[in-house]
């Protein structure tokens, strides 16, 4: 477990020679695991954000367009 622990970085971004050490099945799944991974995460991210743009151009025409004048 400690080595999960210490590895941690490597495996998720599958730097370091983490994989090198696994038989090339493992390595080839652990790969394919972690591109499939990665790509969720981005389509997940694209979708949040692209949730949330409506709601800024909503909010464009109730902006001032210029600033108050104090007296």
């Amino acid at each position: 477990m400690r080595m999960l622990v210490a590895q941690s970085s490597g495996i998720g971004f599958g730097d370091n020679g983490t994989f090198n050490v696994l038989p090339p099945a493992a390595r080839n799944e652990m790969m394919n695991l972690r591109r499939a991974a990665k790509t969720r995460a981005i389509q997940r991210a694209f979708w949040f954000g692209a949730g949330f743009s409506p709601l800024g151009f909503g909010e464009v025409p109730f902006l001032p367009r210029r600033p108050k004048k104090e007296d």
